[in-house]
């Protein structure tokens, strides 16, 4: 129904975004034929949304269905309106269950480090972090050689190194992010995200202080009351015990140490 307003595509998109998180939800707690029965129902009443065929195509490639799979990614790049993007798509796909050759054949086709598509760049190059990090340099390298006119740009590989478990890398993306694009609010506020998930509590203030007077010039009144509130519960850890422990702590997530390599 929603598809038939366009006055409610803003709708349709968080409800699409909503389904593809609670799959990937459901395929790291291996519950496989849950997110296959759940793709296929999404499918069938949202047929052109790519994103779905690539996240049907992994729950099956993680049960050993490569026929099924090889299936789904195919009708992917058929209804693709993007063709290359869609073949960058599929061979993260692959490279997520490390059949190397068939990602880079795919790769290949959405053009490589040749290709000036930012979407295409983004996704072969996150592809490659968890395998090849020097090979994943050089496609976010090439991303934001040139100046971006866009501050989004970073925020887009920020969520993504954040969603490989790159919270470090995502760091030093936005440094560079901020460095061009000083008064953007949504970067700062990413750093903030990522600080708390380093755990690094001085620079969580450090940039929190720095959104606070881009926040007052800007008047955003609700980022205000959002930094008080972390303000406070700062306090609060500082005063009363450490709220980041292993035991029990809001984060207890551990990252591996990245290979230092400068973008």
């Amino acid at each position: 129904l929603l598809k038939l307003d366009p006055k409610h595509q803003h709708a349709l998109e968080l409800l699409r975004k909503v389904g593809c998180d609670h799959v990937r939800m459901l395929c790291r707690e291996n519950r496989h034929r849950q997110a296959v029965g759940l793709l296929q129902g999404f499918i069938e009443a949202d047929a052109n949304h790519t994103p779905f065929y690539i996240l049907l195509a992994r729950a099956f490639l993680d049960q050993g269905k490569e026929l099924e799979a090889e299936e789904t990614l195919g009708r992917c790049i058929e209804l693709a309106p993007n063709k290359p993007l869609a073949h960058a798509q599929v061979g993260r796909a692959y490279m997520s269950v490390e059949y190397f050759e068939r990602a880079e054949a795919h790769f290949k086709e959405a053009g490589g480090l040749d290709t000036e598509d930012e979407d295409v760049l983004l996704t072969i190059g996150t592809a490659y972090l968890p395998h090849n990090t020097r090979r994943a340099n050089r496609y976010l390298n090439k991303l934001i050689a040139n100046q971006p006119e866009d501050p989004a740009v970073f925020e887009r590989i920020c969520n993504e190194l954040i969603g490989e478990g790159q919270p470090e890398l995502a760091q030093k993306i936005l440094d560079r992010g901020v460095k061009a694009f000083p008064d953007s609010i949504p970067l700062w506020m990413h750093k903030i995200r990522v600080a708390l998930m380093m755990e690094d509590i001085d620079l969580v203030r450090k940039t929190a202080k720095k959104l606070r007077k881009l926040a007052m010039a800007a008047g955003e009144f609700e980022i205000l009351q959002a930094i008080s509130a972390l303000e406070m519960m700062l306090t609060f850890q500082s005063t009363w015990g450490n709220l980041f422990d292993d035991e029990g702590g809001f984060f207890d997530d551990e990252y591996d140490e990245f290979d230092d390599e400068p973008f």
